[in-house]
């Protein structure tokens, strides 16, 4: 598989509608890309999100809601409430790549770690390493979404174009 974290596009809701992507992102409920997702997506009301959620972040599990939505969650805990060991990650990680190949199968795996508090370049090296390694073989893309500056699109300098509050242009 091979993997993009450089990407430009930073949404993918044509493609998920289409059935075309296979989003990858953790357990949250309320204003994330789970939840996004979810809704946009495929119309999964809030109160089925938050029972998939619950059953992952309690399990501590990946879990994938395919075959009713190409989208797969993985423990909120690794990304926001502890510094995770590198080795749950990847588990964690791996288990989305799992599920890509062996059952949605879209080609297109879309990891959305926007907006986590994990360092960029522990899941850039652990998803470089599923990409060259086990999974080298699986057909299609990986692409890795980070907020880091080094994961921003060469146009976005991080900046709002707006002034700050009493300033004036």
């Amino acid at each position: 598989m091979n993997l993009d974290a450089h990407p430009i596009q930073e949404t993918w809701y044509d493609e998920v509608r289409a059935g075309r992507c296979h989003i990858v992102t953790f357990a949250e409920i309320g204003l994330s890309s789970y939840s996004a997702y979810c809704e946009l997506g495929y119309a999964i009301p809030r109160d089925e999100q938050v029972v998939h959620a619950e059953r992952v972040n309690n399990s501590k599990e990946t879990g994938t809601l395919y075959p009713k939505a190409n989208i797969t969650i993985l423990p909120r805990l690794l990304f926001r409430e502890v510094a995770p060991a590198t080795e749950e990650l990847r588990v964690a990680i791996r288990d989305a790549f799992v599920a890509e190949r062996d059952y949605v199968r879209s080609g297109l795996m879309i990891l959305e770690f926007s907006c986590s508090d994990v360092p960029a370049e522990q899941v850039t090296g652990i998803c470089r390493e599923l990409c060259a390694g086990e999974f080298i073989g699986v057909p299609g893309t990986a692409v890795l979404r980070l907020d880091s500056p080094e994961h921003r699109a060469p146009h976005d300098d991080g900046r709002d174009d707006l002034p700050a509050r009493g300033e004036q242009e």
